[in-house]
């Protein structure tokens, strides 16, 4: 041990004086006189007794109840001195435990010679030795391992090293065993400038700062890893913080709400902008996901309306990033494998694994408002007819079906003809499946029917309007004089 080195060197310097070589014997007993092996202090030819005396050497000695110099022992609990007799001064010493019959209690004993130690009044003092800081408790027994020292209303924890350390711990982590742990389980912990054991305050959710980064500690001072969880998932943390453990919570175990932050499971660190880590939920128990936090370490949730590195995002309520098809409440979306928000013409797969086509505002602001950046068009786009973002077009061996839609955007609803790919038919007579000749203008109304194409035209031409949703249900009888049966009345819907 360091302590036992440098009290080596002190004692082995001291070894090299002898108390003889320091001591005159005087015939006339006056001063220290040397009888039997003993040393006695004569004044006026009385022993002296139960009281300090100074040697030509400086040294201070003490001399007992039968006025014998004492050695190696304990003077009034407040002074030790060596086997030479000598107080000792300035040094540490392994002594015989106050507290215990059978252990060993390190000591300081300063300048003077007196032991470090608490008053009456105190439990414990600290005080800087050789630049470290130590405490004592009231007996002057060096303290080592945890300690817990009040002062007032206050009480501050503190960590003194191992045994035969006593070093307390300052402006460091520390991987220590948790106190009042009988298991010996073991965490890192923070201690500050003064030592002082590192806990986050209540309701700080941005956490504490230590060298420019940012933790959370529970109440026993533990670094707090994985989801952070504020409120009451754990009855023990007074300072409302703790961490969800191997049990993973159902959605409806705690409020989302209450999840604040994340920190690194191996280091500790809270974690800002992209991370990946296993969902704060049973849901997805066990893989990795992505998650973004602010700079403030909020996990972010719902649809992100301010882009990241130029690019839109959505997150689940528990802050999972989406992929694939989402359907909001303000429409549908679709986002890639990278999380990415996609918009235009895209090919996307249900859950199910069928693939449809759908279309994606590309232009606007991205907000949880309809029709806005990224959200499934309802209307006509380049030809194609989609309703809620996906492709609206007759079913197969239809040939053709018919669809209320918005042409133009701005505009109501119109009734067209789409095919089987989904295109508008436009200024063209086409055939049903059932025989029927059917003429649309040029943005694909039916404005004439007829059991040939000119009769369908005819019926344009006399008609000169456009049969809305309720003229196709039933017989139809058309302006060119004969009644028709749209066969098998189909209203396309959106393919999903």
């Amino acid at each position: 041990m360091r302590k036992q080195t440098k009290w080596a060197v002190i004692l082995g310097a001291a070894a090299v004086m002898t108390f003889g070589a320091c001591m005159t014997s005087f015939a006339s007993n006056q001063g220290f006189v040397e009888e039997d092996g003993n040393w006695f202090f004569y004044e006026r030819n009385d022993v002296v007794m139960n009281e300090w005396r100074r040697g030509k050497d400086g040294v201070w000695y003490y001399l007992g109840d039968d006025g014998a110099m004492v050695t190696d022992a304990m003077i009034d609990e407040l002074f030790y001195v060596d086997s030479h007799g000598a107080r000792v001064l300035n040094q540490w010493r392994e002594l015989e435990s106050v507290s215990s019959d059978t252990d060993l209690s390190w000591f300081y004993f300063g300048a003077a010679g007196r032991v470090t130690k608490a008053s009456n009044n105190s439990e414990f003092t600290s005080t800087t030795i050789g630049g470290k800081t130590y405490s004592f408790n009231s007996n002057g027994e060096m303290q080592t391992g945890w300690l817990e020292i009040t002062t007032g209303n206050t009480t501050r924890t503190f960590y003194h090293g191992e045994d035969n350390d006593g070093v307390r711990v300052k402006s460091s982590w520390a991987f220590l065993t948790e106190k009042d742990d009988d298991d010996s389980d073991e965490s890192w912990y923070y201690f500050g400038s003064t030592g002082n054991l590192t806990v986050t305050k209540a309701n700080r959710g941005s956490g504490t700062r230590i060298n420019g980064r940012r933790y959370f500690f529970d109440d026993e001072g533990k670094l707090l890893s994985g989801w952070i969880v504020a409120g009451t998932p754990s009855s023990t943390d007074s300072n409302g913080l703790s961490v969800l453990e191997d049990s993973l919570p159902d959605a409806g175990s705690i409020g989302v709400d209450n999840i604040i932050a994340y920190s690194d499971e191996n280091t500790g660190l809270m974690q800002t902008r992209w991370f990946q880590a296993e969902a704060a939920t049973a849901i997805g128990e066990g893989d990795l996901k992505w998650f973004y936090a602010n700079n403030n370490f909020e996990i972010q949730t719902g649809l992100r309306t301010n882009a990241i590195n130029g690019k839109f995002y959505h997150f689940s309520k528990w802050g999972v990033m989406s992929t694939g098809v989402k359907d909001l409440s303000n429409g549908l979306y679709s986002f890639g494998s990278d999380g990415a928000m996609r918009t235009g013409r895209q090919v996307v797969t249900d859950t199910f694994g069928e693939e449809f086509t759908a279309f994606f505002r590309t232009n606007g602001t991205v907000s949880t408002n309809s029709d806005t950046r990224g959200t499934g068009i309802s209307r006509s786009e380049s030809g194609t007819l989609y309703e809620g973002g996906l492709l609206v077009k007759a079913g197969e061996g239809q040939r053709f079906a018919y669809a209320e839609a918005v042409i133009k955007e701005g505009e109501g609803l119109v009734t067209v003809l789409v095919n089987e790919t989904g295109r508008i038919q436009t200024n063209r007579t086409s055939k049903d499946a059932g025989d029927v000749y059917i003429r649309t203008n040029n943005v694909g109304q039916i404005i004439g029917l007829g059991t040939t194409t000119a009769k369908a035209q005819e019926d344009a031409n006399t008609r000169n309007a456009v049969y809305d949703a309720a003229d196709l249900f039933g017989s139809i009888s058309t302006s060119a004089g004969e009644t028709v049966r749209v066969s098998e009345v189909v209203w396309a819907d959106p393919t999903w």
